[in-house]
């Protein structure tokens, strides 16, 4: 195994006018053709008709719809039906990658019902997705004062804080993860890369052994300790991972490149080549958890 597979505008006035709401529009119709009933973007409009009545200067509407709160139609969807097909269809514009979509719908699929589960987290990763981490950290304490030993949930708290760079507390939420689920493959392998950012490389190695097995982790760990810049450090994890399995490939082209950096008296970090760069698998990268 090749490394570790992890499971976002200026316009002249005029133009943006037109274009934003030609765009607003198409992404409406897309929302309102795969939304059921009962979950829409506005309230339906009343089938009574409007009667005329004559007035001196021609007629007019005699019965405007009243200010106050109309009685639901007789056709609409009790509440917390409503709410929960509302987050179907949500989790839908989800995985489509519409975000911005998605938490509207969430959002008032909460109002309608706030015992509908999980929004909540969806959310938390919607608007860590959308760079808004304020509202994600707070979606994250609502959802595990509600559900506090979801490993799940547990491991994306981890990548919360993994994807703002702050490698202890991260940790902390994998180790959390892993006490509630020690099998939680994402945590495994989130917990792993964390500990190889810090250097924490024989424990990081144990991580990613119960993954990937014993010649990968080795493979996976030198690439960490490439870009952390222990060029000698990789080598020997390389080297024996090719010992383990001399068929991965990752290996071999990180030896070949770090070949390439003494040779050339360049230091081998990413900042002299991007590790990217070396190979098509990249660096193992954190991932949150596969939404059930």
């Amino acid at each position: 195994m090749n490394g570790i597979k992890p499971m976002a505008w200026s316009w002249h006035r005029s133009a943006a006018r037109k274009y934003a709401c030609g765009f607003a529009l198409s992404v409406l119709g897309m929302i309102l053709a795969s939304a059921p009933a009962g979950c829409t973007l506005w309230s339906k409009p009343s089938a009574q008709p409007i009667s005329v009545a004559s007035t001196g200067s021609g007629t007019a509407p005699a019965n405007f719809p009243s200010a106050a709160p109309s009685k639901p139609a007789h056709d609409e969807l009790p509440a917390k039906q409503s709410a929960r097909l509302c987050a179907a269809t949500a989790e839908d514009m989800e995985k489509k990658g519409f975000a911005a979509q998605a938490i509207f719908l969430y959002e008032k699929a909460r109002e309608s019902d706030p015992s509908v589960p999980n929004v909540a987290h969806h959310l938390a990763l919607l608007y860590d997705q959308q760079g808004d981490g304020v509202h994600s950290l707070n979606e994250f304490k609502i959802a595990l004062a509600a559900s506090p030993k979801d490993a799940d949930l547990l491991n994306d708290f981890g990548y919360y804080y993994y994807h703002r760079g702050n490698m202890a507390d991260a940790e902390n939420w994998y180790r959390k993860a892993l006490a509630v689920a020690p099998n939680h493959a994402s945590a495994l392998s989130n917990l792993a890369i964390v500990l190889g950012h810090q250097r924490k490389y024989q424990e990081s190695i144990e991580m990613f052994t119960r993954v990937v097995g014993p010649a990968a982790a080795y493979s996976n760990v030198g690439v960490l300790m490439t870009e952390q810049g222990d060029s000698q450090q990789a080598r020997d994890a390389f080297m024996q991972a090719m010992r383990l399995d001399k068929t991965l490939k990752q290996p071999q082209a990180f030896l070949a490149y770090l070949d390439r950096a003494d040779h050339s008296n360049t230091a081998a970090t990413p900042s002299a080549t991007p590790i990217a760069a070396v190979v098509a698998a990249g660096s193992p990268t954190p991932s949150v958890s596969e939404r059930r």
